[in-house]
């Protein structure tokens, strides 16, 4: 992929902190300088200290975080992006920038059922635009209908062959997403679908 590993003079470089006994205090040091944090899918639902440290990743540091799945190189295939116009999709996508560019197409997809228009703006021509003035391109947009909004999103990134799935992460109180699901446990769950960028 390019990425220049260890210390040193050059862009983009990759810094890898090994599995410890407290792994969250290594990934604190790590991430105050990070742009993003790459995390394996085993890391993601297991029990104990492997399934907090994404919680601990997004939640309180704030770092956009790339769940890493299947083969780099399906990362230049199409990409999708889960749009509500929420501050979290917002950093999400902001955040996927570098690897949007890279994406063969890009499908911007939207629960219509669950859109919230009284406090955010899910416009996506304006997304359009955004990435657009980035050199990204322009998104196909994909309206879809579902009472689970997390697997009907998630269905649909994995139907049109995507390799990339960029979205927003517990828009809702984590403690209500524990207790009753949403979209982000719906993502994490999908081991087989494309790596998922998540930022909060």
């Amino acid at each position: 992929a390019d990425v220049v590993f260890g210390p040193g003079e050059g862009a983009p470089r990759m810094v890898l902190i090994e599995r410890g006994l407290r792994p969250s205090l290594s990934l604190a040091r790590a991430v105050t300088l990070s742009d993003l944090v790459v995390i394996g899918q085993n890391y993601t639902t297991g029990a104990g200290r492997d399934g907090e440290l994404l919680g601990q990743t997004l939640l309180h540091h704030r770092a956009p975080t790339l769940i890493a799945r299947g083969e780099p190189d399906s990362l230049a295939g199409p990409a999708a992006i889960a749009w509500d116009g929420s501050a979290q999709a917002g950093r999400a996508v902001r955040s996927a920038l570098p690897l949007l560019a890279m994406a063969s197409g890009i499908h911007i997809l939207q629960c219509v059922n669950s859109l919230d228009r009284l406090t955010t703006d899910p416009d996506i021509d304006r997304l359009n635009a955004y990435l657009k003035a980035h050199g990204v391109g322009v998104g196909v947009p994909v309206m879809l209908e579902g009472p689970d909004e997390g697997a009907v999103l998630a269905a649909a990134a994995a139907s049109r062959g995507a390799g990339l799935f960029v979205a927003g992460a517990y828009g809702h109180s984590r403690l209500r997403e524990v207790v009753f699901g949403g979209a982000t446990r719906s993502f994490l769950n999908d081991a087989e679908g494309p790596s998922l960028l998540l930022a909060n």
